[in-house]
């Protein structure tokens, strides 16, 4: 948020906000700006938010097979939801792609471990390591 105050708005009374989100610039009362400032900013919150929401769900993948998910993994950020024995040597599969269980899931929603095919014990979030 860019609040801007120049000699003509301090003798015209009023303050210039502008969001860094959009190109909107609003002309408000300096005796308003303590009231409408809050709203402004949860505003500006809320649409930080929604961003971060929808880049993080276009993140997400679920998928089973190592080999259905290694080549995007070396390529691409992203986060790979799959399901794990709890196995070293499964996890030690993720090294070649510079990746890692990064957190196990409380859900668990794939049947199969993503390295052995073994019954998964629980879903993990694998992703890049760096």
């Amino acid at each position: 948020l860019r609040i801007e105050v120049g000699p003509r708005d301090i003798d015209q009374g009023v303050v210039i906000v502008s969001s860094r989100l959009g190109k909107e610039k609003q002309t408000l009362p300096q005796e308003e700006l303590a009231s409408k400032l809050p709203g402004i900013l949860d505003d500006i919150q809320e649409e930080l938010f929604n961003r971060a929401q929808k880049r993080y769900q276009e993140m997400w993948h679920k998928v089973d097979k190592l080999a259905s998910f290694s080549d995007n993994l070396s390529k691409n950020n992203g986060i790979y939801q799959t399901g794990w024995c709890e196995s070293e040597d499964c996890e030690r599969l993720l090294k070649p792609y510079s990746a890692t269980i990064r957190c196990v899931l409380e859900s668990k929603e794939l049947a199969e471990c993503f390295g052995c095919s073994s019954s998964s014990v629980a879903d993990v979030i694998v992703g890049k390591s760096y």
